[in-house]
């Protein structure tokens, strides 16, 4: 009798480990609403260590960005993640970034990037992109480029090219032209500047700039 509930015991043990295994794997590979909030915390966790290095973020700064990416780390887990700095032409590290691919969720992540000022993060799926800044979200970036505000899916707010052939990407704001991004496929131009604006723009726009900006950087840079 006491073997049989020592047996029983480290049956029901086992199953328990079991169970807690699966959970862990179910949690860690469905990007659940429950699940992004959890990841952008853990990395902005894990990136205030490398907040120290930035250098102080100015209104001028979104046209000294370059296509630059260093010190780009990759861990090998099951959820791989890709952390590094954007540089800007004179290679000072303007801003940290970690991005996160989900296991098993073909075109699924989660990127998260922070300059001295503001910090954006963006829960991408295969059809589109919700943008955040400062906890806020500002829209939803649409496959073909184009993007809605918050609230506003009626009239696209921006549009920035998602040409893979043409070296400068123009950006439309409000139906004109404001900004034109050289292309971040192209690897040949990292160093010289990523942006041009071509038009006067007021602080809200600009901030939306740099968050079209630098997920279109980090997203299509080859280090992804």
């Amino acid at each position: 009798m006491i073997r049989f509930a020592i047996i029983l015991t480290l049956g029901a043990l086992a199953l328990i480990f079991i169970m807690q295994q699966l959970l862990g794997f179910v949690l860690g590979t469905q990007p659940s609403t429950s699940r992004f909030k959890h990841d952008i915390k853990k990395l902005r966790n894990d990136l205030a260590q490398l907040l120290q290095d930035l250098s102080p973020w100015d209104e001028n700064d979104l046209e000294m960005i370059s296509l630059q990416i260093s010190e780009v780390k990759k861990n090998v887990k099951l959820n791989q993640i890709v952390s590094g700095f954007i540089n800007n032409i004179y290679q000072e590290k303007v801003v940290a970034f970690a991005y996160k691919n989900y296991y098993g969720k073909k075109g699924k992540a989660l990127l998260y990037a922070r300059n001295s000022k503001h910090e954006f993060y963006y829960k991408i799926s295969p059809k589109s992109v919700d943008i955040y800044m400062d906890k806020e979200q500002l829209g939803t970036l649409h496959k073909d480029g184009g993007f809605f505000l918050l609230g506003k899916e009626d009239d696209a707010k921006a549009m920035i090219s998602q040409s893979d052939t043409m070296s400068l990407l123009p950006v439309e704001m409000n139906g004109k032209k404001i900004a034109s991004l050289t292309n971040p496929s192209d690897r040949s131009y990292e160093n010289t500047r990523a942006v041009t604006l071509l038009e006067d723009i007021d602080q809200e726009d600009n901030d939306l700039l740099t968050s079209l900006v630098l997920f279109e950087i980090i997203h299509r840079t080859n280090t992804i």
